[in-house]
């Protein structure tokens, strides 16, 4: 069982092909609290070569550098420690409304 296929058992969510057409697999996931997440494996993505993941958070539908929970994309994770960090995202508070 790939790490791919682990992580769509414990989110209880399926991957989708990777919609950049480079291959791989993509599986995301948005919160209540205007974040989310995406995990990736693709050739290039970091880990991909040892058959580990690549995350991502997202805030509000963009890539998001300036949460507690990392500054930058995360590489080379198993399933387990996806999830893990998938669910502090989840557990963050929303950020403030944006104002005009």
């Amino acid at each position: 069982m790939t790490e791919m296929e682990k992580l769509e058992g414990l989110a209880g969510t399926a991957a989708r092909a990777h919609p950049l057409g480079v291959g791989g697999q993509q599986l995301l996931v948005d919160y209540s609290n205007r974040y989310g997440v995406s995990v990736v494996t693709f050739r290039g993505s970091y880990g991909y070569e040892e058959g580990l993941l690549e995350l991502a958070v997202f805030k509000d539908g963009s890539l998001c550098y300036d949460t507690p929970i990392t500054s930058d994309v995360v590489g080379h994770l198993t399933a387990e420690e996806a999830f893990e960090i998938m669910k502090k995202v989840e557990a963050l508070p929303a950020p403030p409304p944006v104002t005009p």
